[in-house]
């Protein structure tokens, strides 16, 4: 169903490499987890307010907050497409973020409820009114709920999407929870015996754990988190391959939402070449930064030596063709006052 949706309304559903195909696709990933969400919510509040059990009620409030989680997503998603502008020159990718760290907190405040209502019940001891269809619709709820996880998880990877990440784990906890309370009810029903505040305690922890998880996670990115270690080494890759740069120091990279990595770094160049030569090298090895790696960077020259006679020959022979190609290269992916 999804890839149908894809089709339709989304060009080239199959570039996630593209910045506006990725956040549309997680847009429409919230969407169709919003319809299955209401549908739930109000399959699960009939069945529990009929059965008297206060793990479905719950559960059914758990799906209302699925929807929030969804339009959250829709909302973060859409906003992180934004342009650049005059009060936002880095653009809006970092939105993404601000919404996972939102679901993260619904996820959390839905553990903490569950728990408490959960408490409440066991010490009251309400008594379950069992019923076949409401075990059968439980069931079918978790049906849904597999098909979301499963649908999440697969853009979580495709995407690196920590949104869907977040959907992922929200459909796996409501998988988790659905479950226990059929075992309650499956249990009560042979037994007579009552363990749905029980299921209930055991279902909050499962629910509240990972939300905490992706909170730390989307804090780390918010307050600065260091990009992978291949990333760095390919830079300096790439850097120190350069025939005028034999040294470099200070990289420093930020991430402001995904695709839109910038960076910095102090690079040893030679103080007897004139800077128009050494500032076409170095434009080079940025553009080559930015193909291979995605980060924007800026160079500092640090003038640290001088070049012999014959590598200054053997730099203009090899190296010229390569420098006019890139010199003039339009850079798409940075934001409009960073263009040379």
């Amino acid at each position: 169903m999804f890839t149908l949706l894809s089709k339709k309304f989304i060009k080239n559903y199959k570039n996630y490499k593209d910045n506006e195909v990725r956040s549309k696709l997680i847009s429409l990933s919230g969407v169709v987890s919003t319809i299955i969400n209401v549908l739930l919510f109000v399959i699960k509040i009939t069945i529990g307010i009929m059965t008297n059990s206060v793990s479905v009620i719950s559960d059914a409030f758990n799906n209302m907050s699925d929807i929030l989680t969804s339009l959250i997503s829709i909302i973060g998603s859409t906003i992180s497409r934004i342009p650049a502008d005059d009060d936002h020159p880095l653009g809006h990718g970092r939105s993404e973020y601000i919404a996972s760290f939102l679901v993260s907190l619904i996820i959390m405040f839905v553990g903490v409820e569950l728990f408490k209502n959960s408490i409440l019940s066991f010490f009251r001891g309400s008594k379950l009114s069992v019923s076949n269809i409401a075990i059968a619709i439980l069931f079918l709820s978790i049906l849904f709920k597999l098909y979301t996880y499963f649908l999440n998880n697969k853009l979580k990877d495709k995407l690196d999407s920590k949104l869907n990440e977040a959907m992922a784990i929200d459909s796996r906890n409501d998988m988790i929870s659905s479950f226990a309370i059929v075992i309650s009810l499956i249990i009560q029903k042979n037994t007579g015996v009552n363990v749905d505040g029980i299921m209930g305690i055991i279902v909050s922890i499962f629910v509240f754990k990972p939300g905490l998880s992706i909170c730390k996670e989307t804090i780390d990115s918010l307050l600065g988190k260091r990009v992978p270690d291949d990333t760095e080494e390919r830079i300096k890759e790439i850097i120190l391959n350069s025939k005028l740069v034999i040294g470099c120091h200070d990289l420093r990279i930020h991430d402001y939402g995904k695709g839109n990595l910038m960076g910095s770094c102090h690079v040893d160049v030679p103080s007897n070449l004139d800077i128009s030569t050494i500032h076409k090298e170095v434009t080079f090895i940025e553009n080559k930064i930015l193909e291979d790696t995605g980060v924007d960077i800026t160079f500092h020259m640090d003038p640290s030596y001088c070049i012999s006679n014959k590598e200054l020959i053997e730099f203009y022979k090899e190296d010229r063709e390569n420098i006019d190609e890139y010199e003039n290269k339009d850079l798409q992916n940075r934001p409009r006052e960073y263009r040379s």
